[in-house]
């Protein structure tokens, strides 16, 4: 396995480039923006970082490498985990970065508030994406496998407006639960993230070693 997280690694430095400059616009951001800008930063790196490390999944399928991987002595439930640890790692690195913009960020100006928690809270919001997206990419492949959660969000979000539309009470109900969201202190968030981040890996680790377990490659 750690051979794989070695592979993946070299993967995902194979475009260095993309991510120097996505490091560089998040510094600069740090350096010269407010406390909104810092975590709208935050948001974009933990996406890029998470959509690079689900990439892997297409390169490892680029030209069959897959049937090479699966000749090597290890387990197809092995290759899954590493995958997780894998997003899991991508995505310590994220909080780990939004923490440096944050200090940063609060060197410069007393004054602001600096949103750490949020960053966090944001790495762990992707890295549960991806842990639903890893067995969809399995699955259907690496286009389909990433466009389902979206296409998700959107019916959710369809199906809400539909609901407004029909029943004004419902809005209000809505727009009174987000506004108590907003309320909530950020340890409070914290925590549901990290609820819902056990969740997921719990949901999803079995569903994508079924699935690679019935793969033909």
């Amino acid at each position: 396995m750690k051979g794989l997280i070695i592979k993946d690694f070299q993967l995902l430095f194979s475009n260095k480039r993309i991510l120097y400059i996505v490091f560089a616009i998040a510094l600069f951001s740090a350096m010269m923006g407010d406390g909104i800008t810092l975590t709208y930063i935050s948001s974009f790196v933990a996406v890029m970082l998470q959509v690079s490390a689900l990439a892997t999944i297409s390169y490892d399928n680029y030209q069959h490498g897959n049937t090479f991987l699966m000749t090597l002595p290890l387990k197809r439930k092995d290759y899954v985990i590493e995958k997780y640890i894998f997003c899991s790692i991508i995505a310590c690195v994220g909080i780990m970065f939004s923490l440096i913009l944050g200090l940063l960020a609060r060197m410069r100006t007393n004054h602001m508030k600096i949103e750490i928690v949020v960053g966090i809270v944001i790495a762990i919001v992707f890295l549960i994406y991806s842990f639903i997206a890893i067995p969809l990419e399995l699955k259907f492949g690496n286009e389909v496998g990433r466009t389902i959660p979206f296409i998700i969000g959107v019916v959710i979000f369809l199906i809400a407006q539909i609901l407004i539309q029909v029943n004004d009470s419902l809005f209000d109900s809505i727009m009174n639960w987000l506004n108590k969201l907003e309320n909530i202190s950020d340890i409070t968030a914290l925590m549901i993230a990290i609820a819902a981040f056990v969740i997921a890996l719990t949901i999803t680790i079995p569903i994508s070693i079924k699935i690679i377990n019935k793969k033909e490659f």
